[in-house]
């Protein structure tokens, strides 16, 4: 049955597609579509049996997680493609600095268009999945290195998805220490963030925690800040 259901999928596109052109057409019927910021964006992906995952709300594989972002702001930004990753906690700070309004110390991300963004080699991206379906962390390094945490089945990943996009061979064992340093990375964040949303003391008093960061690029894990 997969052609149909990857057909009716495409056909759900198609009528978002359709949908946003009516919108489209009506900012530019009231001369407006040059003077509005239009962000389109997904909420996720859909996997159709890649490593043997169907849907979405599963495990963090990159058909699922891996979305496109598209801003048209013509008096903005330049037309072009920009290839540095970006997450949907980054959406509003990139917006804000757009517009020239302030950000927040309440965000967790980041303005993705400025020129003081984090490398891309220490660029760090997280995954989180809690249904009933999966129960799995993830961060990703670089567009490149994924480490895995599976907490229903206890088994943890690394793959690369330079030479391995389907996420098929788990290479950990040929890359102890980026296995390590991601392992350490991605306990750090979950730590994090459960001691601050479970405890009123923090998220009454204090911003929420910043993500750690990878410096001189997987050197040293930075992992400054209240856990």
């Amino acid at each position: 049955k997969m052609p149909k259901v990857r057909n009716a999928y495409y056909n759900a596109i198609h009528e978002c597609d359709r949908q946003l052109g009516r919108l489209v057409a009506a900012l530019r019927e009231l001369g407006q579509l040059d003077n509005t910021i239009l962000v389109v964006t997904g909420e996720n992906g859909e996997a159709f049996h890649e490593r043997g995952s169907v849907g979405h709300a599963r495990e963090p594989i990159e058909p699922a997680i891996h979305v496109a972002n598209v801003f048209h702001a013509p008096n903005l930004l330049k037309p072009g493609t920009e290839d540095y990753p970006f997450e949907h906690v980054d959406l509003v700070p990139t917006l804000l600095e757009l517009v020239g309004l302030p950000s927040s110390p309440n965000f967790q991300g980041i303005d993705v268009f400025s020129a003081d963004r984090p490398l891309l080699a220490e660029r760090l991206l997280f995954f989180h999945v809690l249904s009933p379906l999966a129960r799995v962390d993830a961060v990703l390094l670089a567009g490149r290195w994924k480490y895995v945490h599976d907490y229903n089945t206890r088994l943890t990943a690394l793959y690369d998805l330079e030479t391995d996009p389907g996420e098929i061979v788990d290479v950990s064992a040929a890359n102890p220490a980026t296995t390590d340093q991601l392992r350490h990375v991605l306990t750090t964040w979950r730590r994090r963030q459960l001691a601050y949303y479970h405890y009123p003391m923090y998220y009454q008093n204090y911003y929420p925690p910043q993500p750690p960061k990878f410096t001189q690029s997987l050197a040293t894990v930075d992992t400054t800040g209240a856990e």
